[in-house]
């Protein structure tokens, strides 16, 4: 009955919907997914609900807002943009004060969504009670553990002045590094009286294209558990056909000169990137870990569950080495199959007993 409806009267149901419950109308039919995804766009874009990219250390942040400004239905990406303000499009990570430089950045950032609640549980079902205290701590942080809220990006130096992309399977973010310049009198020189210094350090903002499904896995396991998706998954499923063709079966899709090839940043062509494919491998700690981890049966995303997984990921974990990450990261992994399996026969065991009880007490009435 619901298929027989006009569009626009669909287009005006699916406006009084929450955009929790969006993701969740996209499963009752294609053309309901088509109406409520891109319900989905026009949903964040007029309440303004904006992408945070955040520049954080141990005591103090910077971060800009980006707000949805274009929709690709083919691809089912959303771009975010900064205001067309100069001011909101850039952030100071660096100055130069006194000849001291102080930074205000870590090597990595991380990117949030406005709709997303931290404080919002992603237990999809609460736990038996009959569980100790021990059981009932790590089943919590395992339910509770949710990868688009953890994860973050690794940046390039930020003293690589010019434009630069990165990004992950589901997000890419596209930013540029730029410096003012200042200078300082040294002596009485006639041939140098002033040397010129960098000043503050700049990341001035362009677009950050993501997914559906990247807003869907911060929303919880309540919305969806399935894996997420890639973006422009198609683009990637060529680009991999023709570097097959090659002879080339694995490639960090992370990288920037393969980011820069599927959104079509420059003119760059295959024949360049095959070569750069070729002579680079997985040259980050979390590219190595993301192409290991599957092997041996592990999600990719399981890396930023693990306190000592992001410690080495952002090299503060000097003392760790990578396959001392891979086996914690297993063990970890094959803990928690197993509480979990405890816990669904402990329920069933439950619900059992309950049903049984309910029986005998209509059998004494």
């Amino acid at each position: 009955m619901w298929d027989l409806l006009p569009t626009e009267l669909c287009s005006k149901i699916l406006g009084f919907v929450e955009l929790k419950d969006l993701f969740i109308t996209r499963a009752i039919s294609w053309r309901w997914r088509h109406l409520s995804e891109r319900q989905i766009f026009h949903h964040i874009r007029d309440y303004n609900i904006a992408s945070i990219v955040r520049f954080a250390n141990e005591t103090s942040y910077v971060q800009i807002k980006l707000y949805a400004t274009s929709y690709d239905d083919k691809n089912g990406v959303i771009t975010f943009q900064p205001p067309h303000i100069d001011e909101y499009r850039r952030l100071v990570l660096a100055t130069r004060r006194a000849g001291l430089l102080s930074t205000l950045h870590p090597k990595f950032m991380t990117i949030l969504f406005e709709g997303w609640s931290k404080s919002e549980s992603t237990l999809a079902y609460p736990y038996p009670g009959k569980l100790t205290e021990k059981e009932q701590d790590l089943f919590r942080f395992h339910s509770d553990y949710n990868y688009a809220l953890e994860r973050a990006l690794e940046l390039p130096s930020w003293d690589k002045f010019g434009p630069h992309i990165v990004g992950d399977h589901d997000h890419i973010l596209s930013f540029a590094y730029s410096s003012s310049i200042i200078k300082e009198q040294r002596g009485t020189s006639l041939i140098s009286p002033h040397i010129h210094l960098p000043g503050s350090t700049f990341a001035s903002f362009r677009w950050l294209k993501v997914s559906l499904s990247w807003l869907a896995t911060g929303l919880g396991s309540t919305v969806t558990q399935t894996p997420t998706g890639q973006i422009y998954s198609s683009r990637y499923r060529a680009l991999s056909n023709e570097l097959a063709k090659h002879g080339c079966f694995k490639y960090d899709i992370s990288s920037e000169p393969v980011l820069r090839y599927i959104v079509d940043e420059d003119t760059q062509k295959f024949e360049e990137l095959l070569g750069y494919v070729r002579t680079h491998g997985f040259e980050t700690r979390l590219s190595k870990l993301q192409q290991a981890l599957p092997a041996i049966g592990v999600d990719a995303r399981m890396i930023w569950k693990y306190p000592f997984a992001k410690a080495f990921v952002t090299g503060s974990g000097l003392l760790l080495s990578e396959d001392d990450v891979i086996r914690g990261i297993e063990g970890g992994e094959q803990e928690c199959r197993a509480l979990l399996q405890s816990v669904s026969k402990r329920r069933i065991c439950q619900q059992a007993i309950k049903q049984q009880r309910e029986r005998r007490r209509m059998e004494q009435w």
